[in-house]
Order: C-alpha cells, then sequence, then structure tokens
C-alpha cells in the first residue's frame, strides 16, 4: 500500500542544511519543535562595463521612467492645433460623435464628371498628336445592334 505524498514528508527528517541559491545562502538550522531559516547574501561580481549614473544616457533613461509611470509617454513633435489636418481630424471625431457617417477615401466623380474628364483627355490627345505631326486615327462607327 503506498503512502500519499504529504505522509511521506511528515515522516522525513530534518536536517542541518546549506543551500545556495542565486547569490544568496540559505541555511536551515533544526531546533527543538521549529527549523529556523537563515538568509545571507553574497556580493557578485557584475558583468560588462560599469555604468556611469551621471552620464546624459543614465539621466535620459531615468526621466523615460517616471515618463512611463503613467502609460505611454507623448514622443515626437507636437502636434500643431490650428494645422489643417488637426481640424479635419477634429471635425472627424465630431462627426462620429453625432453618428454621422463618415466617408473614406477619394471623392467620387458623378456620370457628367467622368464624362467631361474623358473628352478633355481625349482633346488633349488630339492637340499632343497634332503637334508630333500624327494624323488621328479614324474613329470607328459605332456598332448598331441591326448589324
Amino acid at each position: 500500500m503506498k503512502k500519499n505524498k504529504a505522509a511521506r514528508t511528515a515522516t522525513k527528517e530534518v536536517t542541518n542544511e546549506t543551500t545556495t541559491i542565486e547569490n544568496a545562502t540559505v541555511v536551515i538550522e533544526t531546533g527543538d519543535t521549529t527549523p529556523t531559516v537563515t538568509v545571507t547574501e553574497e556580493d557578485k561580481k557584475s558583468l560588462g562595463r560599469p555604468v556611469n549614473p551621471d552620464s546624459a544616457r543614465q539621466k535620459r533613461l531615468a526621466t523615460m521612467k517616471d515618463k512611463f509611470k503613467g502609460g505611454f509617454p507623448k514622443l515626437g513633435r507636437p502636434a500643431a492645433p490650428d494645422s489643417k489636418r488637426q481640424q479635419k481630424l477634429a471635425e472627424i471625431k465630431a462627426k462620429k460623435a453625432s453618428g454621422e457617417t463618415v466617408k473614406k477615401g477619394r471623392p467620387k466623380m458623378t456620370e457628367e464628371e467622368k464624362v467631361k474628364a474623358r473628352a478633355d483627355r481625349q482633346a488633349a490627345y488630339e492637340v499632343w498628336l497634332k503637334n508630333q505631326g500624327i494624323e488621328a486615327p479614324a474613329e470607328e462607327p459605332a456598332a448598331t445592334e441591326a448589324e
């Protein structure tokens, strides 16, 4: 029949032990009734270059620690409140707050604007061909439904 873990640890004898755990020495001494634990730290030689606490980098790191205590600090150039972009962002924020839909991307052209833009491009192309001394290709007649 197996004994459970609690029973095995309870029957185990406690003796005077010394254990070293990462820069500290732990000494367990058994007394009449309860064991006493004593922890002593050892000095360990630090690795790498020594740190100069008065250097500009260490001072900057110390101020950054203070800034990060309250969350993320604002870094970089501050935004100008009267710039076009900030005004646009304020308008978008106001529209979202009022429940309006916010359009994104490029504005869409109406059919009239599309026809006018095509005609302008065609006229510019014909002027370019004329300046190059090239004859404009003859337009093909539009296909009719009878054919």
